[in-house]
């Protein structure tokens, strides 16, 4: 979080110096540079903020679904949320340590694990202690790694605009707790609160992506961070400050936890309910905002401000219980979430002021480890009386079977409703797939370039990551119809990540095949063909419409993924660049949470081994290992061609983006026209295919930039029109209840093509 300094810096003209020293940005002067790359760090707060306290806020959701399926009275449910919270701040000291050893970007992307992992557990919990553990202790001690480092990087960025920065992170929890608490209900009356509380173990892992950017900033004109900080209990004003917060903390989760169950007891419906708690987040969000400006005017002392956000949140606080009506609760709990969330970036912009930046890490760490005995009593002791969560009937228990089926469906597929989910899913993963495979590009010369090995050798990597991905088709297919779709993507998006991540280590050219080769291509496999067998199994009538759309995200993600991975490359190197799209990777796992799977028992079974005889789906899986031969060519080998015809570096880049922009525009409109077209979808899909090759034979003779992207452009909207038509009409040639297995046994074929195409188009 952040505070005023007693000084101010009202200029940066000009800007001071600023370089990298592993992996830490020094500035050549004095204060923190109140902008620049510090907004990129408020973007991670406000993200970590909505994913921990959003997700805390929105806790009454799954507080009545709690008290019934446990049958413990709300006080002992109380006590999961309250644990959660204790340990968030008790251990906030770990948090601080370790980050003054290591860094906080590696510390709160170890802490998203543990929290996601935390909430995934939680959703087979068979008895109230188990919740305890999991989201009380392990998801706890994941938000303890993510929060402290967070915020303390927040207040060393800015100074002058500190509080309103602070505002602007901590908002996350106010507009997050908005929209999460109607989604939490309305996941929770589709798949129970087991198959809810999965889904949102998944979201938490987009919090390795807040770690991801938090880059370090060295002020080595000011003391370095005293981890500990325990010499900060003999400075009176800050042990002041610390008890005065300890008994704010003690009521400010309260209505966060009981305001669902209080509404539900006055008879308001389980969406009414919500939507008073989301009225309280959209008031905590402008209160936070409002807050920040008014501090940033200096019209009064932070201090001052401070005891009257706090005095008008407990005058609210005492109020809210005299709400019995929807309007006038709903009332009530916004003019407290205004008041509460107004003193919050005030409190973590007051801290610096006291102790001084230096101490920001030990001083937060500290603060939040004492408040923790206020966090851990207050919803317990406001707990309401037992009979609370048993006035209303609940759903039936759901089994850990019932929550990996995800309430399956008995039907034909439905071409729509959770369809579009999945076809939502299948974009993300395509993008974070092919989007980044096709801008593999970028990293090219700087491995040839560090590792003094011939372009030949270096293509053997992405080749070997897209031979992986498709040899491991039939891993996928064969996992998936044996644990669904879901674990296994979210598995696969795990391993994708955790290549990458290892390969921003490597230190030889065969390290880079077993990170980015072996480990990445076997996360793409297991994420990869369970995301689109699962599309084809939700469409019939508009399959090729959907698929087209789901792999459109390959396009998109390649246009905007080459300009960006050149800026990070600049930025970091192609170490911090590597380890950034790691982090980034690991957003594959919230696919595979979207995977709801849907059961067609009147087609037959998946049977790979009877898809080997038949003469039709050889043919099929023949003819594309021949195309993939020579489709990925460009994807790694258009960036350094364009640079050898003297394009400059982000000349090269947008080259591949035209490309990449021509493939979405060829997918979508391919899809389309597949639907409408009187041409029967094998045929259309032969058209598409011949055209690719004569485009690819075309792509090396253009000797400008312009006209190079012009051939690219061609090149990536025709070969972008094929993708959609082959997963399309591979359902039309095995039928839908085959197609699981088809298409992992497809990409396995497709392997050989791929996985010599590259290497034999490389340039001396």
């Amino acid at each position: 979080m952040c505070s005023h300094t007693c000084a101010h810096v009202k200029t940066y003209s000009p800007p001071p110096p600023r370089t990298v020293i592993g992996g830490a940005m020094t500035v050549g002067g004095l204060a923190p540079p109140d902008g620049g790359w510090g907004w990129a760090v408020v973007l991670a707060g406000f993200v970590q903020a909505a994913l921990v306290f959003g997700v805390l806020r929105s806790f009454g959701v799954f507080f009545v679904a709690f008290v019934v399926h446990f049958g413990e009275p709300a006080g002992a449910v109380s006590w999961v949320p309250a644990i959660a919270v204790a340990v968030q701040q008790f251990a906030s000291p770990v948090g601080s340590i370790l980050s003054a050893w290591l860094g906080p970007r590696p510390i709160v992307m170890a802490g998203g694990i543990l929290a996601s992992l935390g909430l995934i557990l939680a959703s087979f919990a068979t008895s109230l202690i188990q919740l305890y553990l999991t989201i009380g202790l392990l998801t706890g001690l994941g938000w303890a790694l993510v929060f402290t480092p967070t915020m303390a990087t927040v207040a060393r960025y800015f100074r002058r605009r500190r509080t309103f920065a602070t505002s602007l992170a901590l908002s996350g929890a106010g507009l997050s707790a908005f929209a999460f608490s109607p989604l939490f209900q309305l996941l929770a009356e589709a798949y129970g609160w087991r198959g809810a509380l999965l889904l949102v173990g998944g979201l938490s892992l987009h919090l390795v992506a807040c770690g991801a950017l938090l880059r370090p900033l060295a002020l080595p004109a000011e003391p370095s961070p005293a981890p500990v900080g325990l010499a900060l209990l003999r400075h009176i004003p800050f042990v002041a400050f610390t008890a005065a917060v300890t008994l704010v903390n003690t009521g400010y989760f309260v209505p966060y936890v009981h305001l669902v169950a209080r509404a539900r007891e006055l008879g308001l419906g389980e969406y009414q309910a919500a939507t008073v708690l989301s009225a309280m987040a959209v008031a905590d969000l402008a209160g936070r905002l409002a807050s920040g400006a008014v501090a940033d005017t200096r019209s009064c002392g932070l201090l001052r401000l401070l005891a009257a956000w706090t005095a008008l949140a407990g005058v609210a606080l005492t109020l809210v219980p005299l709400g019995t009506s929807y309007p006038v609760l709903g009332v009530l709990a916004a003019a407290y979430g205004f008041f509460a969330g107004a003193l919050t970036p005030v409190v973590f912009s007051l801290l610096p002021q006291l102790v001084g930046v230096g101490q920001i890490y030990g001083a937060l760490g500290l603060l939040q480890m004492l408040e923790s005995g206020g966090g851990l009593l207050g919803a317990p002791l406001a707990a309401p009386p037992p009979h609370v969560g048993w006035a209303w009937s609940q759903p039936g228990p759901h089994s850990c079977l019932d929550t990996l089926m995800g309430g399956a469906e008995v039907l034909a597929p439905p071409d729509g409703g959770w369809g579009w989910a999945v076809v939502l899913a299948g974009f993300l993963q395509a993008a974070l797939v092919f989007g980044v495979l096709r801008s593999f590009g970028i990293f090219f010369m700087a491995f040839v370039g560090h590792f003094g090995e011939p372009v030949g050798a270096v293509s053997w990597v992405p080749a070997s990551a897209i031979a992986v991905l498709q040899l491991g088709g039939p891993v996928g297919s064969a996992l998936s119809a044996r644990l669904g779709a879901r674990p296994v993507v979210m598995a696969g998006g795990v391993l994708a990540g955790l290549g990458l991540i290892l390969a921003s280590f490597a230190t030889s050219l065969i390290q880079l095949h077993l990170s980015i080769g072996l480990l990445t291509g076997l996360g793409w496999a297991l994420v990869f063909t369970p995301s689109v067998a699962m599309v084809a199994q939700y469409f019939r009538r508009r399959r090729a419409l959907a698929m087209g759309l789901a792999l459109s995200g390959a396009g998109l993600s390649a246009f905007a993924f080459s300009p960006l991975f050149q800026l990070l490359a600049e930025a970091y190197g192609w170490r911090g660049a590597l380890l950034l799209v790691g982090g980034l990777s690991f957003h594959l796992v919230a696919c595979g949470a979207l995977l709801r799977p849907l059961a067609l028992p009147i087609s037959p079974s998946t049977v790979p081994s009877g898809l080997l005889r038949s003469s039709a789906f050889l043919r099929y899986a023949a003819a594309f290992m021949l195309v993939d031969a020579g489709y990925y060519v460009p994807y790694v080998h258009l960036v350094p061609h364009a640079r050898a015809r003297g394009c400059a570096d982000y000349c090269a880049a947008s080259v591949a983006s035209t490309a990449s922009v021509a493939d979405l525009c060829g997918r979508v409109v391919a899809g389309w026209l597949a639907d409408r077209w009187a041409a029967g979808l094998l045929r259309q899909l032969a058209l598409w295919t011949a055209l690719t090759g004569t485009t690819l034979a075309l792509l090396p003779l253009p000797g400008s930039c312009p006209g190079l992207a012009a051939a690219a452009a061609a090149y990536g909207f025709i070969a972008g029109a094929v993708a959609p038509l082959q997963y399309a009409g591979l359902a039309q040639v095995v039928g839908t209840g085959q197609v699981l297995g088809a298409v992992g046994w497809m990409q396995m074929a497709e392997s050989a093509g791929s996985l010599v195409g590259a290497p034999l188009a490389g340039h001396a």
